[in-house]
């Protein structure tokens, strides 16, 4: 029981730190790149969720010996899908004008903040080759945030 609370805490200390890495990338990009840092923040973006897919995908392709295994695998996925939901959300928050994050925040709405969506494993794989856009209206009116 220890171990998966201390799972849990390093989870959570690797979201919080994927927020500020994306905040620190968003602030530097919009300091040196006025103009175009969006494009540039868009591809930090898509290649950390290639990195976690990347991860999914060998993690899916380990075979599991008993039940344990198994329950420690879908754990680590749904930690893969929090950060890959994250950095979507904040691709999409990057396109969209600022009062939309700043509303965002104010609603704890953000996954980094544990309100926000987080999309099922198919949607997760659909990711892989596409990486669509999030329409945050759509999800106001499905999630009411």
């Amino acid at each position: 029981m220890r171990a998966r609370a201390a799972d849990s805490q390093r989870n959570i200390e690797e979201e919080e730190k994927a927020q500020e890495h994306f905040q620190a990338v968003k602030d530097h990009f919009q300091i040196f790149l006025p103009h175009g840092w969006n494009d540039e923040f868009k591809k930090r973006v898509d290649s950390f969720i290639g990195r976690y897919l990347r991860a999914a995908r060998r993690l899916m392709d380990l075979p599991c010996e008993d039940e344990s295994q198994e329950e420690e695998k879908l754990i680590c996925l749904h930690h893969i899908r929090r950060l890959v939901a994250g950095a979507v959300q904040e691709g999409e928050l990057a396109q969209q004008p600022e009062y939309a994050t700043e509303c965002a925040k104010i609603d704890g709405a953000l996954v980094w903040s544990g309100r926000g969506y987080v999309i099922t494993i198919c949607l997760l794989f659909l990711y892989i080759n596409h990486l669509r856009r999030v329409n945050l209206k759509a999800f106001y009116k499905r999630y009411g945030w």
